[in-house]
Order: C-alpha cells, then sequence, then structure tokens
C-alpha cells in the first residue's frame, strides 16, 4: 500500500484468526478509486460509487443516506441468501415421491 501512497494499518486478530485492513480518510478515497473497476458485485461497486460521488460533490449527505438506504435489506427476512436455504433444498432437490399407484411389474 505504501507503493500506493495509501496510509493503512493492519490489525491481526488472534482469537478468530483473522487480520483487518483500515484505511482511514483520503487514502482510503484513493484506495476506493483504485478498486472500483475491480468490484464486480452490482451492490457493493453501488456502494462505492454512492461514497465517491458524496466525496467529490455530486450528491449531498442527505441524498447519500438515502439511496445507500435502498442498497441494504429492510427485512433480513427478505434476504435472498438468507432464512431461505430449506425452501431452496425443496425446490431443487429431485423429487423421489410418485404420484398414483406403483407399478408391480416384476
Amino acid at each position: 500500500m505504501r507503493k500506493l501512497g495509501i496510509e493503512s494499518r493492519i490489525y491481526e486478530y488472534k482469537t478468530r484468526n483473522g487480520a483487518e485492513l483500515r484505511v482511514y480518510g483520503k487514502s482510503a478515497i484513493e484506495l476506493l478509486r483504485l478498486i472500483v473497476p475491480y468490484l464486480h458485485h452490482p451492490i457493493k461497486r453501488l456502494r462505492v460509487e454512492l461514497i465517491l460521488m458524496l466525496r467529490d460533490g455530486k450528491i449531498d449527505r442527505e441524498t447519500l443516506t438515502t439511496l445507500y438506504g435502498l442498497t441494504k435489506y429492510g427485512d433480513s427476512n427478505n434476504d435472498p441468501k438468507r432464512y431461505h436455504a430449506v425452501d431452496a433444498l425443496t425446490r431443487v432437490a429431485p423429487q423421489t415421491h410418485t404420484h398414483g399407484e406403483q407399478s408391480t411389474n416384476t
């Protein structure tokens, strides 16, 4: 990150076996500008674009809050990736039951 002129700190967590990269201020904005072309997830890309638009003065904080809020799931039960695993599995699982009487040909 230093080669890019971005100041950052890495915090290691031994209890949860991971690390966290923290970037603040102008360095954070520069990092966002660098990674935008590589963000393929549409919601994450939209969120970054909104933050950059605020920083560039294209939108105000109230507009950011409104638009950013639209990218969140208001009710976690409606999140398509959560709380619907059983429904999804029953839809894609092969149907093993039969309808009507079974054939007794042996």
